[in-house]
């Protein structure tokens, strides 16, 4: 090994000093008789630099890498347009191993290649991506993570990368558009295994069993799936685990039910002051009692067709869905300040909630459209039935709603099978419904905005998915019964530990800057503080509501800090009503849906004959 090594030296070297003296004929032009003892004495002292620089430069490199300069550095001495000098002494056997291994590396047969099919859970952050789909039809300003993550899996070689994601098998669990982050997102794909060959059942026929093939023992190590893919992979994207499936698992069709969380704080501070074009007033602060009231009405069965975004390209005619729970619960502390927010335990003003929203299926931009009306019914704009409303597509459609949704509560048997409802759910369960206003078409207003979104989780059912972070293929034995790599998975947590650290220092140095800034108690910052004060800075007291003008405009939050001022809010049930979904699905296919059947023909047909001649 020390033998070949050297002679790569060697070749690096003649490389390097024929460029060189290539470059000092070029530029040395009026030297037309050189003398032979200053030829010969300056080539071989520019051998020995050269090799010495060779050897400085190049000494710690691998072989590929040794073979990789010599082929880039041949090709620029010969775009020069000068003769090859004669090589080096070196042995035709070394010489020979050296052309192998240049020749270009034989294709990798996946046909030949065991296969098995697996599920992959990871995480996401969604501000980096146009969305998680892959587009073919368009191109993204942002790349998409299923794009990135099939990118990954073609250069680990764990699919073909000549063909596409559904020759794979692809099925996604939840898709998230451009913004939204998910932490428990799942993709079902098949991959190649060392240990397990399900090739048969992948393409099924009459001659080969439908059984999977074992090619190493119960015990034996898989491929290491998630430290793989995990090296290729960008920090923003993190394969938590995966698990073998059966070939039929479909990630889309075997999920359960899905867990988004939209997190949001009550507004600004009462401290700041929103200056419009006039008066000075309070920026608006969130009731969140009744946002949680609003919130436990989703709970049931519903037509959700006034609470999302009709996608006429899918034809969507059935706007049903299940929502299995709907609660706000708040999941940090916020800062100190003087001042004691209503709804928190300690001496906090700026704490930060989350709504949890598990369903069964949902719909295009669905929790995005509940968060926009959630975030009116706590600025005070609307009242919390107005969630019975939106519902009530038809006369009576909420109370029926209601009876099927009490219906389900009912079928729980004992309270391990479900929590006990709030009271404000059984609240919202009971109350009358006869004097609700009809909504047969959605209203015009606002979505959310989409970065504090994020799918949570992807239930499925217990028998059909083992997730595990090692590379162990068999059923998890007890950790005290077998060495299990868990390095994979904690690898994983420390990386993501990482960037959720600098996020929150960058966050802190934020806080620090509007601490340090003006605001509606003083216009004035102050030349010099204790140094008691500085160390922990806390929000100042508030101004009396009797020293502020009369408000002018009222507030519409959309979250992650986004509102719109309005200085005349107009009710929902009198803003313009959308046409229906059936008329958007109609002129849908009358338009660009037909025109994209007709291409889709037209690619048909022009590629029919290039087939039939191969």
């Amino acid at each position: 090994m020390r033998v070949g090594h050297a002679m790569l030296l060697h070749l690096v070297e003649h490389v390097i000093s024929k460029v060189l003296v290539q470059r000092m004929q070029a530029r040395w032009t009026w030297i037309v008789r050189p003398r032979p003892s200053w030829s010969s004495h300056s080539f071989h002292t520019l051998n020995e630099k050269a090799y010495m620089n060779a050897r400085e430069k190049y000494g710690d490199w691998s072989r590929n890498q040794l073979l990789r300069r010599i082929a880039q550095l041949e090709g620029r001495a010969e775009s020069m347009g000068q003769p090859s000098p004669p090589r080096l002494d070196v042995p035709q056997s070394a010489a020979k191993s050296v052309t192998n291994a240049i020749k270009k590396p034989r294709p990798f047969d996946f046909s030949a290649q065991p296969c098995r099919k697996i599920a992959l859970r990871f995480c996401y952050d969604g501000g980096q991506y146009s969305g998680l789909a892959a587009q073919t039809a368009q191109a993204t300003p942002l790349p998409t993570v299923e794009e990135t993550l099939w990118e990954a899996l073609c250069t680990a070689r764990l699919v073909d990368a000549s063909k596409s994601m559904d020759d794979a098998g692809w099925s996604r669990c939840g898709r998230t558009d451009a913004g939204v982050s998910a932490a428990g997102q799942v993709v079902a794909l098949w991959v190649r295994s060392q240990c397990v060959d399900e090739r048969h059942m992948r393409w099924p026929s009459k001659e080969h069993p439908q059984v999977a093939v074992q090619l190493k023992g119960e015990h034996e190590e898989e491929l290491p799936y998630v430290a793989t893919l995990n090296r290729l992979l960008p920090p923003s994207i993190r394969v938590q685990a995966w698990s073998p499936v059966r070939p039929d698992f479909s990630a889309r069709f075997n999920c359960v039910y899905r867990h988004y969380k939209y997190f949001f704080t009550l507004g600004a501070p009462k401290t700041l002051i929103w200056q419009p074009e006039g008066p000075s007033q309070f920026a608006g602060r969130l009731d969140v009692d009744r946002m949680r009231d609003a919130a436990s009405r989703l709970v049931g069965e519903h037509d959700f067709r006034n609470l999302c975004k009709v996608d006429a390209s899918k034809q969507i005619t059935n706007f049903v869905r299940r929502i299995d729970g709907a609660t706000i619960d708040r999941v940090s502390t916020g800062w100190h300040s003087h001042v004691a927010d209503e709804a928190a335990t300690n001496d906090t003003d700026e704490p930060m909630y989350v709504l949890n929203l598990r369903g069964s299926a949902f719909l295009y931009h669905q929790v995005r459209n509940i968060m926009a009306i959630l975030f009116m019914v706590g600025a005070g704009l609307e009242n919390p039935n107005v969630v019975d409303e939106l519902v009530n597509v038809q006369p009576g459609a909420a109370a029926a709603d209601r009876v099927r949704a009490r219906t389900w509560l009912d079928s729980f048997s004992n309270e391990a099978d479900a929590q006990t409802p709030d009271k404000s759910l059984m609240r919202a369960l009971t109350e009358p419904h006869n004097d609700l206003t009809v909504y047969e078409t959605k209203p015009s207003y606002e979505m959310a905005t989409d970065r504090p979104l994020m799918l949570w989780e992807c239930g499925f059912r217990s028998t059909e998915l083992q997730w595990r972070a090692s590379s162990y293929a068999g059923t998890m034995p007890p950790p005290s019964q077998m060495h299990v790599d868990y390095t994979p998975g904690v690898r994983a947590s420390a990386q993501l530990h990482s960037l959720w650290t600098r996020e929150v220092i960058h966050a802190e140095l934020l806080r620090h800057c509007l601490l340090a800034t003006m605001t509606g108690e003083n216009t004035y910052l102050p030349s010099e503080s204790t140094f008691a004060e500085t160390r922990s800075p806390v929000l100042p007291l508030p101004l009396s509501l009797d020293e502020v003008p009369a408000l002018r405009a009222k507030l519409v939050p959309l979250g992650n800090g986004v509102v719109r001022p309005t200085t005349r809010y107009t009710a929902l049930a009198a803003r313009p009503r959308d046409v229906s979904a059936a008329e958007k699905n109609k002129k849908w296919r009358e338009g660009k849906g037909l025109r994209r059947a007709e291409r889709r023909a037209t690619t048909s047909r022009d590629e029919a004959p290039s087939e039939q001649t191969t």
